[in-house]
C-alpha cells in the first residue's frame, strides 16, 4: 500500500486513515478557503494617479525632444546660411579667420599689438 507523511509529526501513515497515529491530526493539512480577492477603490485610484502621472511624463518628454529638434533644425538652416559655400567647420574657420586677420594686418594699433605677441611667443619659444 502507499503511505503518506503526516504534515505535523512527520509520521508516516496509511493512505486510507483518517488520523495520524502518533499526534491525533489528519495527516494532512486541510486546505483552507481564501478569501475572494476584492479590488479596492484605493488601489483604483493608485493605478489611476501612476497612470496619470507617466502620461504626463512621456508628453512632457516628447514635446521637449521635438523642441530639440527644431531648435536644432533652425541652427542648421542659420549655419547653412552663413556657409553658403559647403565648406566643412575647420576650412569655414579657416577662411574667416584670413580675413580677420586681413582686418587685423590694416589696423595700426591691431598691428603693433599683433607684432607684440608674436615677439613674445618667439621669445617663448626660444626659452623651451
Amino acid at each position: 500500500m502507499s503511505s503518506i507523511r503526516c504534515k505535523y509529526c512527520g509520521l508516516t501513515n496509511f493512505v486510507d486513515s483518517v488520523t495520524c497515529k502518533r499526534c491525533g491530526n489528519p495527516p494532512w493539512r486541510p486546505e483552507t478557503k481564501r478569501p475572494p480577492v476584492r479590488f479596492s477603490f484605493y488601489s483604483l485610484l493608485v493605478f489611476a494617479v501612476v497612470g496619470v502621472v507617466i502620461y504626463y511624463a512621456i508628453g512632457g518628454f516628447e514635446s521637449s525632444m521635438s523642441k530639440v529638434n527644431a531648435d536644432e533644425a533652425n541652427r542648421q538652416a542659420i549655419q547653412q546660411k552663413d556657409n553658403p559655400n559647403g565648406l566643412s567647420r575647420s576650412e569655414y574657420d579657416k577662411q574667416r579667420a584670413g580675413q580677420y586677420g586681413g582686418a587685423v594686418r590694416n589696423s595700426n594699433s591691431m598691428n603693433e599689438a599683433q607684432k607684440h605677441n608674436e615677439e613674445l611667443k618667439k621669445a617663448i619659444d626660444e626659452a623651451k
